[in-house]
Parts: C-alpha cells; structure tokens; sequence
C-alpha cells in the first residue's frame, strides 16, 4: 500500500471541505491524483515546498502538511489508504471523482 497525503480546502459557509488533490509517495516517486489538473497541483506544491519532487521526493512529500497548513487549505499528514481521514464521498464532489 502507498502513502498518501490529501490537499484539503476547507468552506464552512458552503459546504464543508473538498479534496482538491491527492499527492502519492509510491516506488520512490511522488504522483499526484484526484485531481482536476495534477500539473498545475504538481507545481502549486513544488512552489510551496520550495523542494523539488524529481530530486527528493520523499522530502518533497513529508514537507507537504507544514507547508500547507492554513485556514483554508491544508494537507493531512501521511497515511495509508486503509487509515484515510477522508471517508465521505461528498469530500471528492467537488472535482468530479
């Protein structure tokens, strides 16, 4: 099983929270899903990591929740599929997954 971390935003005044991105640590490499565009997640992650994900990915992947810690977005820490804190579907409504 993979690790994985998810991209969160959170709307209290609409509908709660969204999964906007999901980023992967598998074999080495980080990959991003659930997503409506990985490479602009890809990027926007990279910025916000200062780390880039061809050269250390594992670095790259465990910054990501200090690096997105914020009111209205956020990363969870990493996890196992089995261990996911994301449960509702209406979490990926959304971007359509």
């Amino acid at each position: 099983m993979a690790l994985h971390v998810d991209i969160i935003k959170t709307d209290p005044l609409a509908t709660g929270e969204h999964r906007l991105a999901r980023a992967v640590f598998e074999n080495g490499v980080v990959i991003i899903d659930k997503a409506n565009d990985p490479g602009y997640w890809l990027s926007t992650l990279t910025v916000a990591t200062a780390i880039d994900p061809a050269i250390e990915p594992k670095g790259f992947f465990e910054a990501l929740p200090t690096a997105l810690d914020g009111t209205y977005v956020y990363a969870t820490r990493p996890h196992q599929d089995a261990d996911c804190p994301i449960t509702h579907p209406a979490v990926d409504e959304a971007i359509g997954q």
